[in-house]
């Protein structure tokens, strides 16, 4: 019987020290903030059109305002994961063929949320294209696609040929380009 007083005893100190203990950590907790910064997102995608180029057949020197094949058609969407206001920037290179030029400000272009006004949208209405990367529509969110109408002027005396070049297109949330 002394020996199972005696191991309660023990076991009772035991069960205070760690008590004790547990206390002694417990008061060592604190509280600490979380933060965390969400960044700025914006993605889009290009239609299908702008996989073949954006293509305006054949045409003559001496002629304005050619529109590219599919006019209209070309679309860039803005995902439906965009967590911010954005605007779509742009800008083009030179169209050359061999050693011959046509220069980016024969391009031009104009964006419209709205298919239907871009349909009666004339090339004078048009920007030209430039080398710089330029703000080409603004204010655009979530989901909104966002069409474009393309048009091209041959310079006369344009010499014959395949003219290649390129347009980029940039999504960005706020600042520059």
């Amino acid at each position: 019987m002394k020996i199972f007083k005696f191991f309660n005893l023990v076991l009772l100190s035991f069960i205070l020290l760690l008590s004790s203990n547990l206390n002694s950590y417990k008061s060592g907790i604190t509280n600490s903030t979380s933060t965390a910064t969400i960044s700025e997102y914006v993605a889009f995608a290009l239609s299908n059109y702008f996989t073949v180029g954006i293509n305006f057949g054949s045409v003559s020197p001496a002629s304005v305002g050619n529109n590219a094949t599919n006019n209209s058609l070309f679309t860039v969407t803005l995902s439906n994961d965009t967590s911010a206001n954005a605007k779509l920037c742009t800008n083009s290179s030179d169209l050359i063929s061999g050693g011959n030029t046509i220069t980016v400000g024969n391009l031009s272009y104009y964006p419209s949320l709205n298919q239907t006004v871009l349909n009666g949208t004339s090339f004078l209405n048009g920007t030209n294209y430039t080398t710089t990367i330029t703000s080409a529509i603004t204010g655009l969110h979530a989901n909104d696609v966002v069409y474009w109408n393309f048009w091209l002027n041959i310079p006369e005396g344009q010499s014959a040929g395949s003219y290649n070049g390129n347009v980029y297109f940039e999504g960005v949330s706020s600042g520059a380009c």
